[in-house]
């Protein structure tokens, strides 16, 4: 974050474009060791809460890819934060919440792992469309 702002008080896009992407690759390289362990160690997760079996594995292992996607999506986030798109990232950030909601609940009858599978899908929607933006955003930039 500090990288990006300091690349967009310089007005070299190039760097900020750069920096973005190194902080999804270093987000994806903290992640996703993180996640596989996680996911690895389910059971034995789950059991600390006193909870077993194949659903609850399952539901832990949705939201450690949730967590996964939505660290992928953040460095787009903080670019639009960087950049004075406030309100474009507050817009992104109103619309994952009303269709995380709205998933849960169309999702309801499946207990724990909808829920779950509701968070993993609004972040993977904040993630494309902040990204896909944050990219579109850079492009009409010059010296990008």
């Amino acid at each position: 974050f500090v990288r990006m702002s300091q690349a967009k008080a310089r007005g070299d896009t190039a760097l900020l474009a750069r920096e973005m992407r190194r902080f999804v690759l270093q987000n994806a390289l903290v992640m996703l060791p993180l996640v596989v362990v996680g996911a690895a160690l389910a059971s034995l997760l789950v059991g600390v809460y006193r909870l077993e079996g194949p659903a609850a594995e399952r539901t832990l292992m949705l939201m450690l890819a949730a967590a996964f996607v939505a660290s992928l999506g953040n460095p787009a986030g903080l670019f639009l934060a960087v950049i004075d798109r406030i309100w474009l990232a507050s817009g992104l950030n109103v619309a994952w919440g009303i269709i995380t909601l709205a998933l849960a609940w169309w999702l309801r009858d499946g207990g724990a792992q909808s829920v779950a599978l509701a968070f993993l899908l609004g972040y993977a929607f904040h993630c494309i469309v902040a990204t896909l933006l944050a990219e579109r955003l850079l492009a009409r930039e010059p010296g990008s």
